[in-house]
């Protein structure tokens, strides 16, 4: 009976990072249940029992195109606010938790990133956020450079602070605060990263734009429906390919892999697609070398691997 009086305001699960530990959204919600005269006494004995010195609540992340944090302080006696630091894969994370989103939930993927080949290459990461998968590629997989586009200006500030906090010298992360669509460079990149949800595909056109004449991978996020992941990887080899063709790039298109990162809801998947662009003059032998059909038709399917719990 009693968990039908308390349903999900005593928290099972919980966030830490560094000293703050970040409570779900419906946590110590009623006023009944945890009266105002009883609420510093109750916060303080559970930053005790977490071995924390600071208590935050999600809230529901903003619906705009920044995807804004709205979490809220709730207990934080020395008045240090909402900025944490937190190690993840080797790399410094830090962030002020009541304006910037965390999704700890995408730690496969960064550990992904980290260990992708990609010594040397220039990379344009088309929404760079703090910078959770600008880091790990700086910091593990040896690119040589990272441009990193970010329009959240609390994001923004963070990234910069992580890029100095782990080392990493200007030279090789150059940070372009503003809509990708207007700050992103062309004709660069080896490599794109585009980890926007729900979708990122409005940024599709840029990600083309931003690669070389002579092709290279695009690392598409996005969500789908259980059931329904060939019919997207199909639109998305079509869609980069007339973007391609807008350009007067004749590209051969093919998504290699499918990476499925985690539940973002009941039956929607958060997919990572690696599409692989290369000159149509050069299909042949590249898919000779790597023993990949080139066929684009609607039989031909990618690899498809990741977590498939919840996180």
């Amino acid at each position: 009976k009693g968990s039908n009086v308390f349903g999900n305001e005593i928290p099972t699960k919980w966030e830490k990072l560094g000293s703050l530990a970040l409570l779900p959204s419906d946590a110590f919600r009623s006023e009944t249940l945890w009266p105002s005269a009883t609420r510093a006494k109750l916060y303080g004995a559970v930053s005790l029992a977490l071995g924390v010195t600071r208590l935050a609540r999600q809230a529901e992340v903003s619906q705009g195109p920044k995807r804004e944090s709205r979490a809220e302080m709730l207990w934080d006696p020395a008045n240090a606010g909402g900025w944490v630091d937190t190690k993840e894969l080797g790399v410094w994370y830090g962030l002020d938790v009541t304006k910037v989103m965390f999704s700890s939930g995408n730690g496969t993927e960064k550990q992904r990133m980290g260990k992708i080949a990609a010594a040397g290459e220039t990379v344009v990461d088309l929404f760079a956020g703090i910078g959770y998968y600008t880091l790990q590629l700086l910091h593990h997989s040896g690119v040589a450079k990272v441009v990193a586009c970010e329009w959240n200006p609390h994001s923004v500030e963070a990234l910069r602070k992580n890029l100095v906090k782990n080392g990493f010298d200007e030279t090789r992360c150059e940070v372009r605060e503003g809509d990708n669509r207007r700050v992103a460079p062309t004709g660069v990149a080896d490599r794109v990263l585009l980890g926007l949800l729900p979708d990122s595909e409005r940024a599709w056109p840029t990600a083309v734009a931003a690669l070389r004449d002579s092709g290279g991978v695009l690392h598409v996020h996005g969500n789908c429906a259980s059931g329904e992941e060939s019919v997207w990887v199909k639109r998305l080899e079509e869609e980069v390919s007339a973007a391609a063709a807008s350009l007067g790039r004749e590209w051969s298109v093919r998504v290699e892999h499918v990476e499925r990162v985690k539940w973002y809801a009941p039956r929607v998947r958060h997919l990572v697609a690696d599409v692989r662009c290369v000159p149509a003059r050069l299909t042949s032998a590249w898919a000779h070398a790597v023993g990949a059909s080139t066929s684009t038709s609607p039989g031909s399917t990618p690899t498809a691997t990741g977590g498939g719990g919840a996180r």
